[in-house]
Order: C-alpha cells, then sequence, then structure tokens
C-alpha cells in the first residue's frame, strides 16, 4: 500500500489474509498435482528420451534403469545405466495417460475453485495480479494446445495391440 492510500479496516484485513491463504494453499495442491503428474510420466520420459538419442524405433519392451539426483544447484539430473529391467511400454503409455488425465481433472477442480475467490475491487493491485496470474495459468494448461494434445498422443503403438 503507497503513502497515500487508505487504511484498510480489520476486516479487510482478515479478507485479504484469507484471500492469500487460499491462493497459497492452492499453490501447495499445484505442486503436489505436478509432482504425481511427474512420477506417472517418468519412467515413459526416459525411455522415449533414450530412444530418441539412439535414433531408433521405440520397443514393445525396453530396459529400464535411471538414476536421478539433485544437483548442487537443486535440478534434478538423470544419469542412464547399461541394460536395467524389461518393461513393458503399453503400460508405461497406459500409466502416463492417466498422470495427464488425473492433472487435467485436477486443473479444472482448482480452476473452479481458484474462479470463486474473485478478489474484490478494493483489493490491493497485488492481490488482483495474483489472481490473474492464476487465471492465466490454469486457463493456458487446459487451452487446447497443452494437456488435451498430450493425452490424444499418447497412444499404444498399433503394430503392438
Amino acid at each position: 500500500m503507497g503513502l497515500f492510500s487508505k487504511k484498510l479496516t480489520s476486516i479487510q484485513q482478515a479478507e485479504l489474509r484469507e484471500f492469500a491463504n487460499s491462493l497459497n494453499a492452492m499453490r501447495g495442491l499445484c505442486i503436489r498435482a505436478i509432482d504425481d503428474f511427474h512420477l506417472g510420466t517418468l519412467d515413459l520420459y526416459h525411455i522415449c528420451f533414450r530412444v530418441r538419442t539412439q535414433d531408433r524405433e521405440l520397443q514393445e519392451v525396453e530396459d529400464l534403469e535411471v538414476v536421478e539426483r539433485p544437483t548442487p544447484s537443486g535440478v534434478w539430473e538423470t544419469e542412464f545405466r547399461k541394460p536395467g529391467v524389461p518393461t513393458n511400454v503399453a503400460t508405461l503409455i497406459e500409466e502416463a495417460r492417466r498422470a495427464v488425465e488425473s492433472y487435467t481433472d485436477f486443473l479444472i477442480d482448482a480452476q473452479a475453485k481458484v474462479s470463486a475467490l474473485k478478489p474484490a475491487d478494493w483489493y490491493p493491485k497485488r492481490y488482483r495480479k495474483a489472481f490473474d496470474s492464476w487465471t492465466f495459468y490454469f486457463s493456458y494448461l487446459l487451452s487446447e494446445i497443452c494437456l488435451k494434445f498430450v493425452a490424444d498422443a499418447l497412444q499404444i503403438p498399433e503394430a503392438w495391440q
């Protein structure tokens, strides 16, 4: 609040605190949902990454053994090792599809909850901007170009069926 702005009443301060707490709680839920999405798609990603770098076709059964560890800067680094556990790729594709669909369902639900928090006109600008950022986040991820495209792309090759 600026030097010449009105002092908020205790009721308004409580309302702002509740609004901020609601957005922070949603942030925590989003982090958990992203982690679940990551875990559901990780094995398929590693296999596809290795196949792409080897410039070859994906097989029905691929070996999967990866090790992830954080680097000193906090970024996760992946290391591929020689032969691992034979893994049915069709199963990984279905797991990844379920993870995408679950994440999409979460986003639809979360978008509705955040939309219900619409800030009042008297809220300070930074609170309204935070709300706008959340609105954009959900609308972008739920748009046609994002998760729907990913879910549709996760198809088991016809030759494997």
